[in-house]
């Protein structure tokens, strides 16, 4: 039998080698900082997903639209108990129309530069500290993360080198 399988996004706003992040309030991650993202629905291209997610949940809208979305990271997260695969299709974002706001389903944004990540590094995921050093530094990746039994560490992770077309 495969795992089921569910596929979402991650929007991570940068300005000035600084990341945007808040604390997820309701939902699957609740009190995780993290970046804007959720699932992508039926019929929806994943781009528009990640630009409809960034605004429900940050009210920013990409400048110039997709083309603003620079791919930086497919990741897949296996968790216990058969919950679904999900493949997150990471986006950095350089533009942007307005200022991060707090919404229904994430806090007050903050800003963090990489050593400022870590005063809130375990409220992140646990693969976060993997994946985000080589994404932040540019680089671009696929990854794989299998968490425990009570999904709070990393038993196994994979990360390989990609390229993806813009």
């Amino acid at each position: 039998m495969t795992q089921p399988h569910t596929i979402m996004t991650l929007c991570l706003l940068r300005r000035a080698g600084r990341l945007a992040l808040a604390q997820k309030l309701r939902g699957f991650g609740v009190n995780r900082w993290n970046g804007y993202g959720g699932h992508v629905e039926k019929g929806e291209a994943i781009e528009e997903a990640a630009l409809r997610e960034l605004f429900e949940e940050s009210g920013n809208q990409v400048e110039a639209g997709p083309l603003d979305l620079h791919k930086a990271a497919i990741l897949n997260f296996h968790f216990p108990d058969n919950k679904p695969v999900h493949e997150v299709h990471v986006f950095l974002i350089d533009r942007w129309q307005g200022e991060p706001q707090a919404t229904e389903e994430m806090g007050e944004p903050r800003w963090f530069d990489a050593a400022g990540l870590l005063a809130v590094e375990e409220q992140m995921w646990a693969a976060d500290r993997l994946w985000l050093p080589p994404v932040l530094g540019g680089r671009s990746i696929y990854g794989t993360f299998i968490y425990n039994a009570d999904g709070s560490e990393v038993i196994e992770h994979r990360i390989i080198e990609a390229s993806f077309i813009p």
